[in-house]
């Protein structure tokens, strides 16, 4: 075996010995996809005691290895934030010699999103799953048995046990640093405009916005906390249009769960004769370029969507390659970003 031993290949596949021992005696309690990679790898080390239906399984293996992954979205986003992402998947995917399927799902008439024809393991060897907080739908991802990798969840499906692998912006301690920071330059009263019921990501920005309330001492105000809108999340102008008009005061902060939220509250806070940072401080995530350079000179959180999109693709071909491994959440740490939105006297930090 090229001076390989069958603990080495287990190794390298992260299998038991007992498991490669199996495979090499064609003995049963083994898939078929583990028994075909198994015999690759022995092929590949000059393993000389092969039969010639192990030789062929082999071969098979390489052979049979759909190269194409598919991204899976609901709603279509255009913004040069999603697309960055994009684009880096899909070239990423062809310096690997993998095809790129892009696919935005479509309801069918009784109102149900269903799944493309194409997503089956004939067709697609991996999914990677963007901008979709819909339970039934990541079920229906889960059940094709497609090595699948997640940006985002959903809190409901974040608790599951779940069959595909998982990454996540770190929120918790970016806004928690936000808004100690702003506790610091002495404001006393914040708010919070995110739907912690949609994704993973915006609930663990409300629970750091609410561990650095608790550890400076600094009570919640409930009245000015919007954590839950199931029709729009927050995410339409009338929406945070009638926050505002359903308060008799104001906080001297909100801290938005993204900068898409957080452009809406300063365009709605202005039309009402307020100004940013000097009436109401506001912070968002994301650091959407489109808008930064307007002249609310937003707080946020700056994700490098080159980073995430590659990493999307690491995470896919390693699930490709190592099914057996136990499934994981990653998190992609950003940097804080400290302009005027919060701190007049504040340039980028």
């Amino acid at each position: 075996m090229n001076h390989v031993t069958l603990k080495e290949i287990a190794s390298q596949l992260h299998l038991s010995r007992i498991t490669v021992s199996k495979v090499i005696n064609d003995k049963p309690g083994v898939s078929l996809e583990t028994k075909k990679k198994v015999l690759r790898k022995l092929a590949e080390n000059g393993y000389e005691k092969l039969t010639q239906e192990q030789l062929q399984l082999a071969g098979d293996f390489q052979k049979d290895k759909v190269r194409c992954i598919a991204v899976i979205t609901i709603a279509p986003d255009f913004s040069e934030f999603w697309m960055k992402i994009i684009n880096t998947i899909s070239a990423s995917l062809a310096e690997s010699g993998y095809d790129f399927i892009y696919s935005i799902l479509a309801k069918n008439r009784e109102g149900k999103y269903v799944l493309p024809k194409i997503i089956d393991p004939h067709h697609v060897s991996g999914i990677i799953v963007i901008n979709v907080y819909n339970d039934s739908i990541i079920d229906s991802l889960l059940s094709t048995e497609i090595p699948v990798v997640f940006l985002d969840t959903t809190p409901k499906m974040f608790q599951k046990s779940r069959g595909g692998d998982l990454l996540l912006l770190e929120g918790y301690n970016s806004i928690c640093q936000i808004t100690e920071r702003m506790i610091g330059n002495g404001l006393k009263s914040f708010g919070f405009i995110g739907d912690i019921t949609y994704s993973k990501t915006i609930l663990d920005r409300w629970e750091g916005f609410k561990y650095a309330l608790a550890v400076n001492k600094i009570p919640l105000m409930q009245k000015y906390c919007f954590t839950s809108s199931p029709k729009g999340h927050f995410y339409y102008a009338d929406e945070i249009l009638n926050v505002l008009d359903n308060l008799s005061s104001l906080p001297q902060a909100f801290v938005c769960a993204n900068d898409y939220i957080a452009f809406m509250l300063i365009d709605a806070l202005k039309k009402r004769g307020c100004h940013v940072p000097e009436d109401v401080a506001v912070s968002g995530y994301d650091n959407i370029r489109e808008k930064v350079m307007s002249d609310s000179q937003l707080t946020t959180v700056c994700v490098d969507t080159k980073i995430l999109g590659q990493r999307l693709v690491r995470q896919i071909m390693m699930r490709i390659d190592l099914p057996e491994l136990p499934c994981e959440t990653i998190y992609i740490q950003p940097k804080v970003l400290y302009r005027k939105s919060t701190d007049k006297y504040t340039a980028n930090s």
